[in-house]
């Protein structure tokens, strides 16, 4: 069903995937009941570029329970039909031509037509058995009650215990020209396309055809000095022999190559633009500008002549190499469990720091309460953060004082030879970390660059 929707629902739910082609912008929106994963809907919007947004919402693609055949090119498909909107969120979306490719985990591979925007088509992927589906060949069809159906096949993204495929589970997408990749929880799909919207697929998997694993969460396409390299997060999923690294192909899916350098840490997002490469992991931004010598990029510091903050994770969610013309020249974007980050330049030396509205004028703590073992992990510390309210603040005195008003830990805050936040880890002056309980923090600075240090204080609640 296709709606006018005044209100997103997106604004309450969580945005699962998005993609971007000119004025056309689409989302998915997630959320979970009972603990489950729920797709909450497909928004697209073809004024994206405008000061007022027209979205167009469609619930999350489900069959009817006798949808047992599907079309695909001139012919039929069995499948089995997906009617729920539980465990079918729509992790990866992309753009080409005329149609808007999503892949979901119990919704598997599905294209709008956007020029008719008028029904969600369901396309197979091999079994996880086959190496090849080529739906445009008509000799793998047969004549049944008068019409064309895919010989010895049903699409069903069911576990194979339960007579289903990995294959069949989507997580990634990556469409231009005439060609269609998706990642699945069992390797990579090269799909090209064919007349009457059928899809001729190749079946690249570990470990026969050398991808370090076979739960694929993204892949990106590289052009540069006239070669195309297709890259790929290829995790673990079910053989013990698979690992957690980065997967690439220079021809197409012929052969593939392991970034050796990159084994062993979980990845999650790939960005590239021109020579540079860019891959967020758990580690942080990884960064090449040939694919074999590869670069940790630090996390993210803030630093301008009126403020200092940083990003007080690890962790590098998601990345997104920017080319847009009103810049002056490439840059790069983050997401992280911390904030949204922009760098200026390719290096990663030179961010802005995006977070969510707050109450600038205040003086607080957060997170409060605080747990130093899962809060803002960076370096392996969890670290609390002080905000000193809207002030030009240079230099602050960090005291932090137990229940009984003892000193637990001292710290000065210079961001002219030190940028960064005003943090805490946890730790007292020993190195230790303290106990659970009330501690008072005193925050000592001049509001203005003619006035005199203030006392601030701030109660904060230690739970480990």
């Amino acid at each position: 069903m296709q709606i006018q929707d005044d209100e997103p629902r997106f604004l309450y739910d969580s945005i699962a995937s998005m993609t971007v082609q000119n004025d056309i912008l689409a989302l998915a929106s997630s959320s979970r009941e009972n603990g489950i994963p729920l797709g909450t809907g497909i928004y697209i919007t073809e004024n994206g570029l405008s000061e007022q947004i027209e979205w167009k919402r469609f619930d999350q693609p489900v069959d009817v329970l006798g949808d047992s055949l599907a079309e695909i090119g001139t012919g039929y498909f069995r499948t089995r039909p997906v009617t729920k909107a539980l465990t079918n969120v729509t992790y990866d979306m992309d753009i080409s031509g005329d149609y808007l490719w999503i892949v979901s985990w119990a919704g598997g591979l599905r294209r709008l037509n956007l020029s008719k925007m008028d029904k969600w088509e369901r396309i197979p992927l091999p079994l996880d058995s086959l190496k090849e589906l080529n739906t445009c060949d008509e000799n793998v069809y047969e004549l049944v009650d008068g019409s064309l159906v895919l010989k010895d096949y049903y699409m069903d993204s069911s576990d194979p215990e339960q007579g289903g495929n990995h294959n069949h589970k989507g997580f990634s997408v990556l469409a231009y020209g005439d060609t269609v990749w998706v990642g699945t929880a069992n390797g990579i799909n090269r799909g090209i396309l064919g007349e009457n919207g059928c899809v001729n697929w190749r079946h690249f998997s570990h470990p026969n055809d050398n991808l370090s694993g076979n739960w694929v969460l993204n892949i990106a396409k590289q052009e540069n000095n006239g070669k195309r390299i297709i890259w790929a997060v290829t995790v673990n999923a079910v053989l013990p022999s698979e690992q957690r690294s980065v997967s690439f192909t220079r021809d197409d899916g012929e052969t593939w190559e392991i970034v050796e350098a990159l084994t062993g840490e979980r990845y999650h997002d790939i960005s590239v633009q021109g020579s540079t490469i860019l891959i967020a992991s758990d580690s942080g931004l990884w960064k090449s500008n040939d694919g074999n010598n590869w670069e940790l990029i630090p996390p993210a510091v803030e630093a301008t002549p009126v403020s200092s903050d940083e990003i007080l994770n690890n962790t590098v969610y998601s990345v997104a190499a920017d080319n847009r013309e009103y810049f002056s020249k490439p840059l790069i974007w983050i997401g992280t469990p911390d904030g949204l980050a922009r760098s200026y330049n390719l290096l990663g030396d030179n961010w802005q720091i995006y977070r969510a509205e707050y109450d600038k004028d205040e003086i607080y703590a957060y997170p409060n309460p605080f747990s130093p073992y899962s809060h803002n992990q960076l370096n392996n510390d969890g670290w609390v953060r002080f905000n000193t309210g809207d002030y030009s603040v240079r230099q602050v005195d960090l005291n932090i004082y137990n229940f009984a008003l003892e000193t637990v830990y001292s710290e000065r805050f210079d961001w002219q030879t030190n940028p960064g936040a005003v943090k805490w880890n946890g730790r007292d002056n020993k190195g230790d970390l303290v106990a659970n309980g009330v501690y008072f923090v005193n925050l000592q600075f001049s509001e203005s660059s003619n006035s005199t240090k203030e006392n601030h204080w701030v109660k904060l609640v230690v739970v480990k």
